[in-house]
């Protein structure tokens, strides 16, 4: 039985550390050991910010100053350097669901580390009209088939009014947000797709969303 904790760690998945941690010591183990936790799953959340989509937004004019030209430079230099994902407490930060939460891959500790790529697709529907600033990310661990640690939402999205659509966030834990920085407008009837590639060499994780808009 082990936390999936490391102080090296910055984003949720970089704790997966811990089944190639578990993977060298296999030969030690004996053959009917049971692995705590069993299962993590890599679960998302597309969400509207109120100001966190700010960090990366052009400024354009301010105080009758333009600077477009300067938001010109830092753009093109945002998209060579920053990483498309970001960790961030998402307590401090608020913002409303336009999806439902998703799973975008499970991880089974009880079994060996995969070779090379494992990739996964998908959909999942708009839930609310809204402006999609990004995607948040976290990593869920489950203990048994009863017990289940979340590193990210801690209560179920409910409801569809700007009141009980606010999200509640583990305060201990920082979460990835994988921003969209066309920042689209998004209707209740369209959808986004997915694409999430896992390198088992590296243990890095690859990110790709794309909203699927109707015309208007």
């Amino acid at each position: 039985m082990a936390e999936p904790f490391f102080l090296t760690s910055l984003l949720p998945w970089h704790n997966l550390y811990l089944w190639y941690a578990w993977s060298a010591l296999r030969p030690l183990l004996a053959p009917d050991v049971k692995i705590l936790p069993s299962r993590g799953k890599l679960i998302g959340i597309a969400i509207q910010f109120d100001d966190l989509w700010k960090f990366h937004a052009p400024v354009r004019t301010l105080e009758d100053f333009d600077v477009r030209i300067f938001d010109d430079i830092v753009q093109k230099s945002s998209e060579c350097t920053d990483a498309p994902t970001e960790p961030h407490h998402l307590w401090e930060y608020p913002g409303r669901p336009l999806t439902q939460q998703f799973e975008l891959m499970t991880f089974d500790f009880s079994k060996p580390i995969p070779e090379g790529k494992s990739v996964r697709n998908g959909v999942v529907d708009f839930c609310r009209d809204g402006t999609c600033h990004g995607i948040a990310l976290w990593m869920e661990y489950e203990l048994d088939d009863t017990t289940t640690i979340s590193t990210g939402l801690q209560d179920e999205v409910k409801g569809s009014s700007e009141t009980s659509s606010r999200l509640v966030w583990d305060m201990h834990s920082k979460q990835g947000v994988h921003f969209i920085k066309a920042n689209p407008e998004v209707k209740e009837d369209e959808s986004l797709n997915f694409e999430v590639t896992f390198n088992t060499l590296s243990g890095n994780l690859h990110f790709n969303f794309e909203v699927n808009q109707r015309e208007r």
